[in-house]
């Protein structure tokens, strides 16, 4: 064909468009098309609205669209080829004048024509700003062409001077409707214009209707004006398809009469519809299984994925193989799931099925999809490529990373090997493959083979194509300079093209999001910037940045310090930032809180700027990162950290995750935030987290029961606000206010760590990192603490004077005398220094008892500072006084921040450490040591005691009291009742702190008691019942101490001995010590519980009679055993065997004298000294005699320390003589233990004493000769004194120690004869009864003070020594007369 004649059918179609536009346009003149109302409406009442028209059209179709700026009217379409009518419903009438009369309308003009087509119906007008009722007709298929407008003024009157008045922000327009994604959460914001000084709190009703409001779809119900809409909530199905995808919301509320409500249009933008056939484009099946073809995963991606998708999944299939196939046909089911019979199709042979499925409610909106299969003989595995990133729709980002996973559907437990193949590169083997594809190609094959262990096998490809985001278009900025933060900027982005609608328009400042919106709709407020960044990005979010450029200047007179300045400056027009919420100025709120920050670098002014959050609720995902880019400022500014900047940061972290909880709960938000147009938010929370992390490390955690209990919430998954408020609660009750405050900060700072982290998750799973740049904050350790001064004077001041640290932790106090010891020269000046350290303690030191948390150092000297060891003072002394800041938590600073940051004086009240008022009721840490205490009667005493250091102070802090209490303290001796009575120390009834005191100034610890009565003359006490006698109090411990460097480093250690704590009731204005020693001292107070003592004030002194009872018939009994003994154990035993040697026949000795010998053999006292043998003695003579002195081996005579007697008569024995000594070996136990032999010759009064000391054992005998001879009347010792007094000491507690006198036997001597059994008992039973005696009369009669104290305590070691002398010298005396008495006198 020539293309001569091309530009000839170009005129003729152009040249028939014209012809058949201008027909339709003149259909649309000759309607003539007005609209009729009254001129004041009523407000919030229905008025009648009229719509004519002259003609109908009968070629085309004509559109109708009536409103206001705030109100749609009717939207609808007349004409002869609409199918079906659309309300209002046209009617034919010849008197259009007459039907307005009917309705109450009343026009300034007569109707253009009387006769024709009319519509009324009923409207309500809400706003009382819209002035203009404008009716525009436009041709159905030139509707951008060309229109014919009528307006018409109106005015809405309310009936009541004031109304209030609303408005949606960006969604009134009913011309311009706001767009919205069906698969987002949103937010729809009201703002009040006009609230005519009420208070709006009222339930606010929200309806979801059509775009006229005829169909209702839902109905809400909130308490603030706020609403958040949940994705895939707008779906509707339209009663017409000119109102597809249009909605209207209204709000409505009403405050006491008055009635109020707004209007919101939106235009939804569904997602389309994807079909998906598993196994892919193309795959293997066997001919001799069913053939399952499977379309359940296609979306509709308007509906949420519970929702069931599409109504028919219409399937058809053709082969070219095998074309007369029967089974293989057109519209062969309309199920998402069908099966195919075995040997349905033939072998080698390739079937192509079809899916095509279509939105139930919009049949235009189509997908379709092909997967050809390959019949086989062999075992097929059915491989599937499942998508997990950036895959959807077979679209991929080329600058994000592809995520694909394997499922083999019939494989069931086989042992699966992968290879993925990737542009012929070398095969992965995961079962997962992510993959970063950087081809230049526009689309990428992924091939994946899967084998199993048996041989079967199966495959899939899976083609990609590449997106290159929109394309084309410009961006431009209105206007194109301003100011910092104040001037409200328009960009606007027009004419991009993608494949992917809609397009979304992300705008940035740097790297923080400042809004988004998919027309020119959005008004951004500005940093000090050049450029505005934009990302236009498709619906799968692959995007393309663009740039604006802008001049901004900075703001002016901009006040940050003095926080009362900055404070003025935001409650305060025209800057009052604290109102820009409420009138809708989101952006330019937090934009102007940004540029404060930018400038802050105090805490109170960083305090007083974060204020202004406390009531922002309306969380979003910009607002995301603008929390996030204001953390970071402020960790930046407030360089270095203390614990006040950490709790500002951490109240900003809050503010970030309630943002993340709010747009989590109501906004499927996880997987776009690791998307490029919120990744920048990402990294931004990421870095505060490490932040947020660092400074809960370095914070000390608190005591280790509150701890533990928060690490094991955590790790159990169950961290909750109400665990975390609880534990605040728990270590507020502690009263430790000089780690509460960090303590808190720990708390509050680790929990929105692990918010953070939680929330933080999808970060984690999709790798997202953080990029670090010079402007990153780096947090280093801001513990310890320390506070230095120093001062030098020229002479000794006259007075006392006194130095406050600059930490405001040490007072310390300076007399002249002090100063005098350390004046050496005139001409140098004295320096003072002063250290003041705060420091965090180690794990191991008790939390309840930290001697070292606060350390103050003081030097004093003369030209250098030479301190190496402490220094005692010799005429005066040191004092101090440690006080601890007034502890305020963060949100308190925040609600009233001028008057909690505003500084006071140097005399400004002080919080006391370790006080009690009378709202507290807990002392300790981990154990509440306060006492509640309920006395039963009014004449009740309690005694409390408790162990008092040496050099510490008792403090009893009496918190409330019922009655008028008398209270005695005392050291080491339990108070008495009667000096409790004595006692002036009197609690009056009150409900406020009284404190009593006790001092130990000794260097020992002693017990302390505390003895308390109701006051017996209260008049108040008596009109009360007993049983509400109540009062609280508890003991807290006050210590001193210093430092000890004189000795050694390893033995240096807190001393006590040189500081003691002052006799100050009150500790609000600090502990008070004074100190001997100059050098390092801490200060500190814990409590302690109190010991209960029971006693009875009721006991009244009665006889015990059966205790009298007992002592006589315990008497009885013994002078009834005494005389039972008497009569059988009063005898001595008889052990003497007299024994007379054979006469010999020898002429010599017939001469001789026969001689009495009295022979006493002494068996020893040890262990086993006894035998059972029979003892063999040979007298050395010139016969040579041997005695046999035989025992029965059951009843022994040679018994342990036992004397045995034999009497000789011999003419050939005479003194000096030699002994031999053995025995028969015969018994049990035949060794024997011989002490010694004595042998007297009672004619010439001479004896020889043979001292033995040595065991006869078995078939060894002794020898033993002595030159111990002694004459009558000699008196020689023998031996050393100590083996004497040894031997007599041994003697003596063998006859009369402890119960011997009864039960053992008699060891006797020459000089102690032995005593009877009965004799022995009777001076024991006496010794007995008058060291009864004795201990009776020591002690007295009982008597209620005797008896008091024999109930608190053991017998004092006093006692018993006096007692234990007394009665060892009455005893002793009382044991020699009654033995000398008895020896004397039988």
């Amino acid at each position: 064909m020539s293309l001569y004649n091309y530009p000839r059918k170009i005129l003729l179609l152009l040249s028939l468009y014209l012809t058949l536009g201008s027909a339709q346009i003149s259909e649309l003149e000759m309607a003539k098309i007005k609209v009729y109302c009254n001129e004041d409406l009523p407000y919030g009442q229905p008025t009648p609205i009229v719509i004519t028209l002259e003609t109908l059209p009968v070629k085309n179709s004509i559109t109708l669209h009536l409103s206001t700026p705030s109100y749609l009217l009717a939207y609808l379409e007349v004409g002869s080829k609409v199918q079906r009518e659309m309300p209002p419903k046209f009617e034919r009438t010849s008197s259009i004048s007459g039907n307005l009369s009917t309705l109450g309308i009343k026009t300034k003009m007569k109707p253009a024509y009387d006769s024709g087509y009319l519509a009324h119906f009923m409207a309500i007008f809400w706003s009382i700003s819209d002035k203009l009722l404008t009716l525009i007709g436009r041709v159905s298929s030139l509707p951008w062409t060309y229109k014919v407008t009528d307006s018409i003024r109106i005015n809405v009157t309310p009936t009541k001077p004031c109304v209030p008045q609303i408005t949606l922000q960006k969604c009134s327009d009913p011309v311009k409707p706001k767009k919205v994604l069906i698969t987002r959460n949103y937010i729809i914001k009201t703002k009040f214009l006009d609230t005519c000084n009420l208070t709006i709190k009222t339930v606010f009703h929200w309806r979801l209707t059509d775009v006229i409001g005829l169909t209702q779809f839902s109905t809400y119900f909130t308490s603030s004006p706020l609403l958040p809409i949940k994705e895939y909530s707008l779906g509707f199905p339209p009663s017409y398809e000119m109102w597809r995808n249009l909605v209207v919301l209204t709000i409505e509320g009403q405050v006491d009469d008055y009635t109020f409500a707004a209007r919101c249009y939106l235009k939804v933008i569904m997602g389309g519809v994807e079909a998906v056939i598993t196994g892919g484009s193309s795959r293997r099946a066997q001919s001799n299984q069913i053939l399952w073809l499977n379309g359940s995963l296609s979306k509709d991606l308007s509906k949420t994925s519970t929702d069931i998708q599409f109504s028919s999944y219409r399937w058809s299939c053709h082969s070219f193989d095998d074309k007369d196939n029967p089974v293989c046909r057109r519209s062969i089911s309309k199920e998402a799931v069908f099966s195919i019979p075995e040997f349905s199709f033939k072998t080698d042979c390739r079937y192509i099925f079809t899916l095509k499925v279509s939105r139930d409610d919009d049949p235009k909106v189509t997908s379709k999809k092909f997967q050809a299969i390959t019949m086989t003989d062999s075992e097929v595995l059915d491989i599937t490529i499942e998508c997990i990133w950036n895959c959807r729709m077979d679209l991929i980002s080329p600058r994000s990373d592809v995520h694909l996973r394997a499922k083999c559907t019939n494989c069931f437990g086989k042992n699966l090997k992968y290879k993925w193949y990737v542009g012929g590169k070398i095969p992965l083997t995961s079962k997962e493959l992510a993959v970063y594809i950087g081809s230049a190609s526009n689309k990428t094959q992924i091939k994946l083979v899967v084998s199993a262990a048996d041989g079967s096998y199966g495959r899939n490809v899976r083609t990609l194509i590449s997106n290159p985001g929109p394309s084309q278009g410009k961006c431009f900025v209105s206007p194109t300079e301003g100011q910092e933060a104040l001037t409200p900027f328009i960009p606007c982005c027009q004419n991009f093209y993608t494949l992917n609608n809609p397009i979304e328009y992300w705008y940035y400042a740097g790297p923080v999001l400042l809004d988004s919106c998919f027309d020119c709709s959005c008004e951004v407020h500005l940093p000090i910037t050049k450029y505005i960044k934009v990302l236009v990005c498709d619906v799968v979010l692959v995007c393309r940045p663009s740039w604006i450029r802008v001049n901004v200047t900075a703001l002016n007179n901009t006040p940050v310090h003095p926080p009362i300045d900055l404070w003025n400056y935001i409650t305060n027009a025209p800057h009052n930032i604290l109102n820009l919420p409420e009138e809708g100025l989101f952006l330019r709120y937090f934009q102007t809180i940004q540029s404060m920050a930018n400038r802050v670098s105090e805490v109170d002014s960083a305090i007083v700027l974060l204020s202004c959050l406390k009531g922002y609720t309306s969380y979003s995902r910009e607002s995301l990162g603008k929390l996030a880019n204001l953390t970071l400022t402020l960790a930046n500014r407030l360089q270095p950290f203390n614990l006040k900047k950490q709790a500002v940061l951490t109240y900003v972290v809050r503010k970030i995750n309630n943002n993340f909880q709010e747009i989590l709960e109501n906004d499927n938000i996880r997987s776009v935030l690791a998307e490029q147009p919120l990744i920048n938010t990402t990294r931004a929370c990421l870095k505060v987290y490490e932040i947020m992390k660092t400074l809960s490390k370095l914070t000390p955690p608190p005591p280790t029961p509150i701890y533990h209990k928060y690490r094991r919430a955590r790790l159990a998954g169950k961290l909750e606000q109400k665990l975390i408020d609880n534990l605040a609660i728990e270590i507020k009750k502690l009263n430790v206010a000089s780690m509460s405050f960090e303590w808190l900060n720990w708390l509050k700072t680790t929990w929105e760590t692990d918010r953070l982290h939680s929330y933080l998750g999808y970060a984690r799973s999709r790798d997202v990192r953080m990029e670090f740049d010079d402007h990153d904050v780096v947090i280093q350790n801001f513990h310890p603490s320390i506070s230095l001064s120093v001062n030098c004077l020229l002479g000794v001041p006259n007075d006392s004077f006194h130095i406050h640290t600059d930490d405001g932790y040490q007072t310390v106090y300076f007399t002249p005398e002090l100063l005098e010891q350390f004046w050496y020269s005139d001409d140098i000046p004295l320096c003072i220094k002063i250290i003041s350290v705060k420091r965090r303690l180690k794990w191991w030191y008790p939390t309840e008892r930290m001697p070292s948390f606060v350390l103050l150092s003081v030097r004093i000297y003369q030209l250098n500072d030479s301190f190496k060891h402490e220094i005692d003072l010799k005429r005066s002394t040191l004092s101090f006084r440690q006080v601890l800041p007034e502890i305020i938590e963060f949100e308190a600073l925040v609600d009233e921040p001028l008057r909690k940051i505003v500084k006071k004086g140097p005399d400004r009240e002080l919080r006391e450490e370790g006080h009690l008022s009378h709202t507290d009721d807990q002392a300790g840490i981990y154990v509440n040591f306060m006492k509640k205490v309920t006395l039963k009667n009014l004449k009740d005493v309690r005694i409390y005691r408790t162990l008092l250091d040496k050099h510490t102070m008792l403090a009893v802090h009496f918190i409330s009291t019922t009655h008028p209490l008398q209270v005695m303290l005392s050291l080491e001796k339990q108070p008495l009742f009667s000096q409790l009575s004595k006692s002036s120390c009197f609690i009056p009834i009150s409900k406020k702190c009284k404190v009593v005191l006790l001092r130990n100034k000794c260097p020992q610890a002693m017990r302390a008691y505390v003895a308390i009565q109701v006051v017996q003359n209260s008049s108040s006490g008596a009109k009360t019942r007993a049983r509400d006698v109540k009062f609280d109090f508890a003991f807290q411990l006050r210590f001193c101490e210093d430092w000890i460097y004189s000795m050694p480093p390893d033995k240096q250690h807190w001393s006590d001995l040189n500081c003691i704590p002052g006799m100050e009731k009150d500790v609000k204005m600090g502990l008070y010590c004074s100190c001997k020693m100059l050098g390092t001292y801490t200060a500190f107070t814990y409590f302690i519980p109190p010991v209960w003592i029971p006693v009875n004030p009721f006991l009244e002194i009665k006889p015990n009679y059966i205790l009298i009872a007992s002592y006589l018939l315990i008497l009885i009994a013994l002078v009834a055993w005494i005389i039972w003994i008497i009569d059988n154990r009063n005898h001595l035993p008889n052990k003497a065997v007299f024994h007379r040697l054979v006469e010999v026949d020898d002429e010599a000795l017939k001469s001789r004298k026969v001689h009495d010998f009295w022979v006493l053999i002494k068996t020893g006292g040890r262990i086993n000294a006894e035998t059972t043998a029979s003892i063999y003695i040979t007298f050395q003579s010139r016969y040579g005699h041997r005695i046999k002195m035989t025992q029965d081996p059951e009843h022994i005579r040679f018994q342990r320390n036992t004397t045995n007697t034999l009497w000789l008569k011999s003419r050939d024995i005479r003194i000096p003589t030699k002994l031999f000594v053995s025995h028969d070996n015969h018994g049990r136990f035949p060794s024997w233990f011989l002490r010694r032999i004595e042998v007297n010759d009672i004619q010439t009064g001479q004896s020889q004493v043979f001292i033995a000391r040595r065991w006869i054992t078995r078939n060894h005998g002794i020898f033993l000769q002595s030159d111990l001879i002694f004459n009558r009347g000699d008196y020689r010792y023998i031996g050393t004194w100590r083996l004497r007094f040894k031997v007599l000491f041994e003697m003596m507690w063998s006859n009369w120690s402890l119960w011997h006198p009864i039960t053992a036997n008699w060891r006797d001597t020459n000089y102690y004869p032995n005593i009877s059994r009965a004799k022995r008992v009777c001076i024991f039973v006496s010794k007995i009864l008058v060291t009864f005696t004795i201990c009776v009369c020591y002690f007295g009669l009982t008597t209620k003070q005797s008896l008091q104290l024999i109930r608190s305590q053991i017998i004092a070691l006093e006692d018993i020594m006096k007692l234990s002398l007394i009665c060892g010298l009455v005893d002793t005396i009382l044991q020699i007369s009654m033995e000398r008495i008895i020896r004397s006198f039988g």
